[in-house]
């Protein structure tokens, strides 16, 4: 390495290169440094102690080559005194700033008169304070308003500013000067010490302060650690509620998946894993982020909060939080439990809708926002929720529909809950008919759980006006069957159910009735169809294809396969653990796409022309059609579609997009009737693939799982699964405890055998009893087990497989836009 810094320090020397040609590993290295600023090519600017950071700098200027202009300026920190003074080769005192180092930190051959012979750079240069910005000497006397503001903004920099202004009258303004300073010695030397009414709320630093002594915090928006440590009255935030208010089964299970909360993305982008993106083209998807369970209160205990500037930090970092991580022109979903304080809860959204800008932000309400409200109704309390969301421009969900249109989120419809009620199927699916997302959910009430309910007061205050276990059982029917019906009306749709608590606690497939309860002689509740206590439930409860966000349980567990889709991994909680942590968004990415012909039954219909530019732009697929056309006809079986029109001529011609081909039969019955043949031919690819699915299924079933097929993978239970390859057919048993999470066992044998005891046994009996013929897929011995024994698997690679599966069963678009007729149909269909 010595070598080649000697052949670079050469070449700089001799002008065969510039500084922009020194590869980034040795652009750090002392000697070649020390070259450069021989050469003028590296030249000294600012130098000191930076009192907010505890932490010596030098600030330097680059030159490209010897006769260039600055190419950029560098500044490097240094945590001691002795590397800075190495670094600078001595040079400490010229042009430099030591503002309330303590001179213990330094060595005795230090010449504290030359060190602090000023206590700012804006001295050396002769601009003493803003007594040299007077923009009028006059300014009551002749009836203009002068002002200033003064403060630290927290952008990524970070700087500090001043704003003179003198307004006349009617508000127009006269003289304005604006000035800002990179530190703080020069900020406090400007204003000659009086930061009075200065926003400084996120200057952190001033906490490292040694001394106040001629600083005016007068009115000063500062945190209350800082003026503990000064001796600064400040105004102390009114804490009214309970300091411990929580569940202890909630505290562990946030504790037992810690890492899926913080850490779950990070391993899959490790094992390059493309999970958060369903597709790969970008203009056909959109990025939906999400956090729930972010209580605000318990965030501000863990931070301390203790005065009203402490709470306005805490919001405001946690609102640039929210805009810093979702993008502009986004949508982003916040999934109740955000405060058991609904002052709080509106510091938050007035907050939210300054800064929001073109975000669209979806809100729930969770059942520590209930608490807020102890002397509400359920519906009083969400007519307040709902007015204080929709005056700032924001949503909220509750048993109601909120549609995304277009590719811009301010094009939003609602469906009230009134009206999904109210309205017919037919009805619902016309309003929804172009929608490429739609978000459907709300609280939906713990009724089928018969543990984490009322009776335990997950509702708390509010039991004594009816927030009792009948009330939550009426809640979750209401929620259930509004589910039963969403599913019909938005089935093919890009759909969100965001439901604060999970599915199973709300929704059960097996019933029709919901919830069967009864009161006995002591007036408990006794159930007559009790789910277990699971907050995920089985999979075949899901909706394919459907996305399901939810929170409450704060047991962060996340699953994605293409088909089932679950995200309750982004649960804050009440981090009693630890109080250090920072709430952060996740996201995952849905199609933006949308088939206005999904509420269609098979059949030929007559549509207009604009109906088939419509159908082709719900698809995201630009097609250019200008011809004359009366009708066209739209076939639809199987969920495949084929569009043929009839000339002047009376000929059909099948349309690819905007281009037509004449077709050999003039009758359009014809190829209605033969679809299934043409089908059948395209997906055949996967024909035996599937069927080969199906018979584990089936054999899975047999012995008591699920055998619920999604993408490569077919469940055994919630946690146990077959991994079936597409390439060679070979079968994989796994236990997952997410994505992540997994082990992989030799056969399915000793998967079964690990962990489902009970179809273990059923397994066993029927090879035993009945030879190989009932399970002949799941007996077959494998000669080649991809482990020997139970191994940890990380890469979720399967799930990648298993998504372009689920692309290739939906068959894309699923247009047909040829006609095999230039081949007879019996070779066709051969």
């Amino acid at each position: 390495m010595k070598d080649d810094i000697q052949q670079i320090i050469l070449k700089l020397s001799n002008g065969e290169i510039n500084t922009t040609d020194i590869p980034e590993e040795y652009q750090n290295e002392f000697d070649l440094i020390k070259a450069e600023r021989k050469l003028g090519l590296r030249k000294f600017y600012r130098r000191g102690y930076n009192i907010l950071s505890d932490n010596f700098f030098v600030e330097e200027f680059i030159y490209q080559n010897s006769s260039s202009y600055i190419r950029k300026k560098q500044k490097k920190a240094f945590d001691n005194f002795e590397s800075y003074f190495t670094y600078l080769e001595g040079s400490i005192y010229f042009n430099s700033c030591y503002y309330q180092l303590d001179p213990r930190k330094l060595p005795s051959s230090v010449n504290l008169n030359r060190l602090f012979e000023y206590n700012s750079f804006i001295e050396q240069i002769k601009l003493i304070s803003i007594d040299d910005f007077v923009v009028s000497n006059n300014v009551n006397e002749s009836g203009y308003v002068y002002s200033i503001t003064k403060g630290y903004e927290h952008d990524a920099n970070g700087y500090f500013y001043v704003y003179q202004e003198i307004k006349d009258n009617e508000g127009n303004t006269i003289k304005k000067e604006k000035h800002n300073f990179d530190y703080f010695c020069d900020f406090i030397a400007f204003l000659k010490g009086d930061l009075s009414n200065a926003d400084l709320l996120f200057c952190d630093g001033l906490i490292n302060l040694i001394s106040i002594e001629g600083i005016n915090f007068s009115n000063a928006i500062i945190k209350s650690d800082v003026c503990r440590k000064f001796n600064i009255p400040y105004k102390k935030f009114f804490n009214s509620l309970d300091n411990n208010m929580s569940f202890s089964a909630a505290e562990i299970n946030e504790f037992e998946t810690s890492l899926v909360l913080k850490s779950s993305r990070d391993l899959e982008s490790k094992n390059n894993n493309s999970s958060l993106s369903i597709v790969e083209d970008k203009n056909n998807i959109r990025r939906i982020y999400y956090i729930s369970d972010l209580h605000l209160y318990h965030l501000f205990n863990n931070k301390k909060v203790e005065s009203e500037s402490d709470a306005i930090y805490v919001i405001k970092k946690l609102v640039d939080t929210i805009i810093k991580e979702s993008k502009y022109n986004s949508i982003v979903l916040i999934n109740g439990d955000t405060s058991l304080d609904f002052s709080i809860f509106e510091l938050f959204i007035a907050e939210l809708k300054i800064k929001k800008r073109k975000r669209t932000i979806i809100f729930t309400i969770g059942n520590h926002d209930i608490w807020s409200c102890p002397n509400d109704t359920f519906e009083q309390l969400k007519e307040k929720y709902r007015i204080v969301l929709e005056e700032s421009d924001m949503y909220l969900l509750q048993n109601n529909v909120i549609l995304i249109e277009g590719d811009n989120v301010d094009e939003i419809f609602k469906i009230t809950e009134d009206e999904f009620t109210e309205l017919s199927q037919e009805k619902l699916k016309e309003k929804v008919k172009y929608a490429n997302i739609i978000f459907f959910g709300g609280t939906g009430f713990a009724g089928y759980n018969p543990f984490y309910n009322a009776e335990i007061g997950l509702y708390r205050y509010n039991l004594t006006i009816g927030y009792d276990r009948d009330f939550e059982i009426k809640e979750s029917q209401k929620i259930e069957k509004l589910y039963r019906k969403a599913c019909k009306v938005f089935e093919g749709k890009n759909v969100v159910i965001m439901t604060h608590m999970p599915l199973p606690d709300w929704y059960n497939s097996t019933n029709d009735d919901c919830i069967d309860y009864e009161k006995d002689e002591q007036g408990k509740t006794r159930y007559n169809n009790e789910r277990p206590n699971d907050n995920i439930g089985d999979f075949s409860e899901y909706n394919l294809g459907f996305v399901y966000i939810s929170g409450h349980t704060h047991r962060n567990f996340h699953y994605d396969d293409g088909e089932i889709r679950i995200y309750a991994d982004n649960q804050f909680g009440y981090n009693k653990s630890n109080p250090s942590a920072w709430p952060h968004l996740k996201y995952f990415d849905i199609e933006k796409t949308y088939d206005i012909f999904a509420a269609y039954k098979d059949g030929i219909y007559e549509i207009s022309v604009d109906d088939y530019i419509d159908f082709y732009n719900g698809k995201n697929i630009f097609i250019s059609f200008n011809r004359n056309v009366d009708t066209i006809y739209m076939l639809k079986k199987r969920g495949y579609y084929c569009f043929i029109y009839k000339n002047k001529n009376k000929h059909l011609l099948i349309l690819n997009g905007g281009n037509p081909k004449r077709l050999d039969n003039d009758d359009v019955k014809y190829y209605f009737e033969h679809m299934d043949s043409v089908i059948s031919k395209i997906d055949s690819p996967l024909a035996k693939y599937s069927n080969y699915q199906k018979r584990i299924s089936e054999e899975i079933k047999r012995i008591g799982g699920y055998g619920s097929i999604h993408g490569c993978i077919i469940d055994v239970d919630f946690y146990n699964h077959i991994y079936v390859n597409p390439y060679d057919f070979s079968t994989t048993g796994y236990w997952a405890k997410d994505i992540v999470n997994k082990v992989v066992y030799p056969t399915i044998a000793d998967l079964l055998k690990a962990h489902c005891p009970q179809i273990y046994a059923n397994y066993e009996k029927m090879i035993t009893d009945k030879s190989y013929s009932d399970l002949p897929t799941l007996s077959a011995k494998t000669e080649n087990p991809v482990v020997s024994k139970p191994v940890e698997y990380y890469d979720t690679d399967i799930y990648n497989a298993s998504r372009e599966i689920s692309k290739m069963q939906r068959l894309n678009s699923n247009i047909l836009t040829t006609w095999p007729d230039v081949l007879p149909l019996n070779k066709m269909l051969s």
